[in-house]
């Protein structure tokens, strides 16, 4: 697709309706485009247990995700992101001075790069941080033109959303499950979501449904207090005024309080589950009284 040129106005020729972004650079234009994605589904770390004297192998449950990759075969032309040859230079030279940012753009060594994708007609987009796997190899060919191959390194093995969102449930019934209504359509295990529980409540025990891994605080919470958990830091502490945004340090440590198990090493992982159509992740609050739960995070995706 090419956008029309207006009048004292350069407007950026693009051609994808679901563009790839690195650091907030386009990468479809007509200087340079993405002909080929390659997603290479993340594998799980392989935690299967072999037993002298016992057929197969004791098999291991909620298995860490190994770093997965994306692979994007480019082309890259001698021209600006508009199709045009500037002034003072050659199609050829210009070949040079596009791979030249793109060396920039992917060559980032000082921190990751932040890759996203449109991924719907909404123009929703999925976003991980990654960094560059292999050598890259540009070919000049003739025609004022080049190709290459870069492969991304996912290192999370999953893709998220953009930005955090909110769910709360006022008034829970303890030990009734209720679904976390923003993290609806994930496809991999939440491990770095933010919870809260507000009192009063004793003893309050948080289950994720999918795979009955619990986090519980063995300690009470006064009306007008919060328990807050923070799965992505192994935070655990209780206080009033305690949010989302609370500092991992706000409120009074519940370490030696807190007991946890049934899922991995994160306090309480997400695992959404098919339920009448929908990936759904669901979650309960064992100990009455429970002013209301709530949860932070973004939904992940294996590609």
């Amino acid at each position: 697709m090419r956008l029309p040129m207006r009048k004292g106005v350069s407007v950026i020729a693009t051609y994808s309706p679901h563009p790839v972004f690195v650091d907030g650079v386009r990468l479809d234009s007509s200087a340079w485009n993405i002909d080929v994605k390659t997603r290479a589904w993340a594998s799980s770390r392989n935690g299967d247990v072999v037993i002298p004297g016992v057929d197969g192998v004791a098999a291991s449950l909620n298995d860490d995700i190994e770093a997965s990759t994306m692979t994007l075969s480019m082309w890259v032309l001698g021209t600006d992101e508009n199709g045009n040859v500037p002034g003072g230079t050659t199609a050829v030279a210009k070949v040079r001075d596009n791979l030249d940012q793109l060396a920039h753009l992917f060559g980032k060594r000082h921190a990751l790069l932040n890759v996203s994708e449109v991924v719907d007609a909404n123009g929703n987009q999925r976003q991980a941080y990654c960094k560059v796997a292999d050598t890259v190899t540009p070919e000049i060919l003739v025609g004022a033109r080049a190709k290459f191959t870069v492969t991304l390194s996912v290192l999370e093995g999953m893709w998220q959303d953009v930005s955090t969102s909110d769910w709360t449930q006022s008034s829970p019934t303890s030990g009734n499950f209720y679904e976390v209504t923003t993290l609806q359509g994930a496809t991999g295990p939440i491990s770095d979501a933010i919870f809260t529980v507000a009192g009063p409540v004793t003893n309050p025990e948080l289950r994720d449904l999918t795979t009955n891994a619990y986090i519980r605080l063995n300690a009470a919470v006064p009306a007008g207090q919060v328990w807050r958990v923070n799965s992505g830091t192994w935070a655990t502490r209780y206080g009033a005024g305690l949010t989302f945004a609370s500092l991992d340090t706000a409120g009074t440590d519940a370490q030696s309080v807190t007991v946890f198990g049934g899922g991995n090493a994160r306090f309480l992982r997400l695992v959404p589950q098919l339920s009448s159509g929908a990936r759904r992740v669901s979650v309960s609050v064992t100990g009455a009284g429970a002013a209301s739960i709530g949860v932070r995070a973004r939904r992940k995706f294996l590609q």
